[in-house]
C-alpha cells in the first residue's frame, strides 16, 4: 500500500473531505418529509370519495421545530383546528390537523350512504409559543 503523497495529515484531510461530501445537507430530511406529505395530501384531496388509498405514515420527527409559515407554504391551510372557524382564527391556533385519509362512507342495507366516515387518518400538529412545531403525530379521527 502506498503512502499518501501529502503524508498522514493529508490522508486524514482527504478522508474528512470525502466524508463531508457524502453527508446529506442539513435540513434535507425535513424538506424530503414536507415534499412527501405534500404529495400524499394532494393525492387524497384530488381523489373522489371512497377511492383514496391509506397514506404512508412516515416518521414525523423531522417536523420538530419547523415553523408554521413553512408548513403552511408546503401543505396549505389546515383541514381543521380546535376552533370552530378555519379562517383567521385557525391560522394562529395552537393545534392544526390535516386529513390524509377517509374510507368510503358507511353504507346502510338499502345502499344509501350514511353521513360521515367510520374514521379518518389525520396529521395532528401542536405548535410551541414561537410558532414552531412542538409535536406531530398520526391520529385516527372521526
Amino acid at each position: 500500500m502506498r503512502a499518501h503523497p501529502a503524508g498522514p495529515a493529508g490522508a486524514a484531510l482527504g478522508l474528512m473531505i470525502a466524508a463531508c461530501a457524502l453527508a446529506p445537507p442539513r435540513g434535507e430530511p425535513t424538506a424530503m418529509l414536507l415534499a412527501e406529505l405534500q404529495t400524499a395530501l394532494a393525492d387524497f384531496r384530488s381523489s373522489s370519495a371512497g377511492t383514496a388509498r391509506a397514506p404512508p405514515q412516515p416518521a414525523l420527527a423531522p417536523l420538530a421545530g419547523v415553523g408554521r409559515a413553512r408548513l403552511k407554504a408546503a401543505l396549505g391551510p389546515p383541514d381543521g383546528c380546535p376552533l370552530r372557524n378555519r379562517g383567521a382564527e385557525c391560522a394562529h391556533a395552537a393545534q392544526w390537523r390535516y386529513r390524509y385519509f377517509a374510507p368510503p362512507p358507511l353504507r346502510e342495507a338499502n345502499g344509501q350512504a350514511v353521513v360521515g366516515y367510520a374514521y379518518t387518518i389525520d396529521l395532528a400538529l401542536e405548535f410551541a409559543a414561537d410558532d414552531s412545531i412542538a409535536r406531530a403525530a398520526w391520529q385516527l379521527g372521526r
